[in-house]
C-alpha cells in the first residue's frame, strides 16, 4: 500500500469460494486488498476472472493468460492428430492409463485415489509421478499401480495417458494442470 513499486498480482486460485464463515471472511479479504491495490491483476483461467468481478471493487482489467504461459508448458504438437500418432507409438498396454503427479501425501487425495484403483474391476494402470510408495502406509495392487518417483521431464507421461487424476482435497496454485 505504501510503495511506489508497481505491483503486478497473479491470481492462481480463488479460495475463499471453497470455505465458509470467518476464514472465508479472511481470505475473500486478502483477495479484495490483492486486486483492488495492485498496478495489475492476472489470473490463470477465464473461469477465476469471472469469480473475482465480484471483489474487483474499481473493475481493474483482469487479464487471463494463456493456457501454459505460467508454468511454462511446452505445447510441442501442432494438432491433435500429431498427438495421437506420436502417443500410439508409445503405448505399451491396452489398459486405462492414469497419471498422478504430486507429492505423496494424504491431503493429495492420494489413498483415495489408490484405494479406487484396487478396488476397480476396470483395465486399469494407475502411474504415480513425485514420491515413493515407501511413504505410503497402505496395500496396492502392485500390478496396476506404480510408482515411479520424481521425474523433471514430465511430457512423455503427460502423453501416454488417458486421465490425469488430481485427487486433492485442496488445491491453491495447481501447477500439475
Amino acid at each position: 500500500l505504501f510503495t511506489r513499486a508497481k505491483i503486478t498480482y497473479i491470481n492462481h486460485g480463488v479460495p475463499y469460494s471453497g470455505y465458509a464463515g470467518f476464514l472465508r471472511f479472511i481470505l475473500k479479504f486478502f483477495e479484495i486488498i490483492n486486486i483492488n491495490f495492485s498496478h495489475k491483476v492476472l489470473t490463470i483461467t477465464s473461469s477465476m476472472a469471472t469469480l473475482l468481478k465480484s471483489v474487483n471493487k474499481f473493475n481493474k482489467e483482469i487479464h487471463v493468460m494463456n493456457p501454459g504461459t505460467l508454468v511454462g508448458v511446452n505445447l510441442y504438437y501442432k494438432s491433435y492428430d500429431e498427438l495421437q500418432k506420436v502417443r500410439n507409438n508409445q503405448l505399451r498396454s491396452n489398459s486405462l492409463r492414469i497419471i498422478y503427479v504430486g507429492r505423496v501425501e494424504e491431503r493429495k487425495g492420494i489413498i483415495e485415489l489408490i484405494q479406487a484403483i484396487n478396488n476397480s474391476n476396470i483395465n486399469c494402470e494407475l502411474v504415480v509421478l513425485g514420491g515413493d510408495s515407501n511413504e505410503l502406509n497402505i496395500d496396492f495392487d502392485d500390478s496396476k499401480i506404480f510408482f515411479l518417483g520424481f521425474k523433471s521431464d514430465l511430457s512423455s507421461y503427460y502423453l501416454n495417458s488417458d486421465i490425469l487424476c488430481v485427487p486433492s482435497h485442496h488445491e491453491g496454485f495447481g501447477q500439475v494442470y
